[in-house]
């Protein structure tokens, strides 16, 4: 299968760990409740969120910023809901 059909499945799972992919967190409508990736690593109690972006050169720093603020929240939602011990905002 060619890998631009490749539609990776919205959540994997297994006995160390959680993983969604462009899915929702939580039910409600809140911002920025969709991330890229959100990994739950349950064997050191610890959430990654992964955001995505590709700016320009000279937006990098401003896009950064805004990133890391978007999840902030989320961050800590993820924290007391998933029952780990902290919850990171990574972007790439």
């Amino acid at each position: 299968m060619p890998y631009y059909r490749y539609d990776p499945a919205s959540v994997l799972e297994n006995s160390s760990a959680l993983l969604y992919w462009d899915r929702t967190i939580t039910d409600r409508y809140i911002t920025a409740n969709r991330p890229d990736i959100v990994l739950v690593d349950r064997s050191v109690r610890r959430a990654i969120i992964v955001d995505i972006t590709i700016p320009h050169d000279d937006n990098l720093v401003k896009v950064e910023k805004e990133k890391v603020s978007k999840y902030l929240d989320r961050a800590y939602e993820i924290t007391a809901m998933w029952n780990v011990d902290s919850t990171v905002v990574v972007r790439c």
